[in-house]
């Protein structure tokens, strides 16, 4: 009984797999366009933006830029295998439950441990496979991201911020990121090179940023910094020696 369970289980793995796969197969090549509206009297720099990306995920609707969520399908496949991998697991547990009420614990346990997983799986493979899921917006008003609103003649200072991790001097980490803040230093909103399913590299998105914000954001004050840390070997232990360039 028990190597039937276990065989099920495989299956159901193998199955999901499949699924996915299948998902990515079964995209229109036409979809894999730009798909983009370009009437002749929007902004031309972000027409011929959307025109170099040629990214589906990429779009401009003649007043917006919408770059829209793409999971990369490693992720899309390690959300998949997990879930299957829960599941066949619930499945081998059930012949074992003796009474109810531990066949309820574990109908608990599945549904927490096979939820997390199971709604970013779906949540990606939706993004993956439909263009309109929007990640960041702008447009001449100001920017979106997610549930986040920022509106242009909000922000007094926009703090760009370098951070760069030397080691035996050689570069191991850079991280870069955007900080808006209204006129009493109160953090509105944050960007940095992190940020999940961007469709772009974060230099294009800092392209776009310094464009929407020269032509919309005029009184927005600029800062830039960079800091760099020296890592230095110490045994096993790492000391990290700031030094603040303005």
């Amino acid at each position: 009984m028990l190597k039937k369970i276990y065989f099920f289980s495989i299956i159901i793995t193998i199955s999901i797999t499949c699924l996915v796969s299948n998902l990515y197969a079964m995209q229109n090549p036409a979809e894999q366009k730009a798909e983009a509206l370009m009437p002749k009297e929007e902004d031309a720099f972000i027409m011929e933006f959307v025109h170099a990306m040629k990214n589906p995920k990429v779009q401009y609707d003649g007043k917006k830029l919408i770059l829209n969520s793409n999971p990369s399908s490693l992720t899309i496949f390690i959300e998949a295998l997990i879930t299957a991998w829960i599941s066949g697991s619930f499945l081998v547990c059930i012949p074992r439950i003796e009474c109810k009420k531990d066949f309820l614990y574990l109908i608990i346990f599945y549904i927490i441990f096979a939820g997390i997983p199971i709604a970013f799986l779906i949540d990606d493979l939706d993004a993956k496979n439909n263009h309109n899921h929007p990640l960041i917006t702008l447009d001449e008003n100001g920017i979106k991201m997610e549930d986040k609103k920022l509106k242009w003649k909000d922000v007094e200072l926009l703090k760009k911020e370098v951070n760069i991790t030397f080691r035996n001097s050689e570069k191991v980490f850079e991280k870069q990121c955007y900080k808006f803040f209204d006129k009493f230093m109160t953090l509105l909103l944050s960007l940095n090179s992190n940020i999940k399913n961007l469709p772009i590299n974060f230099n294009n998105l800092q392209v776009v940023l310094e464009h929407y914000i020269k032509t919309y954001g005029e009184k927005i004050k600029m800062e830039n910094k960079e800091n760099i840390f020296n890592e230095v070997n110490v045994t096993t232990k790492y000391i990290y020696s700031p030094i603040l360039q303005v």
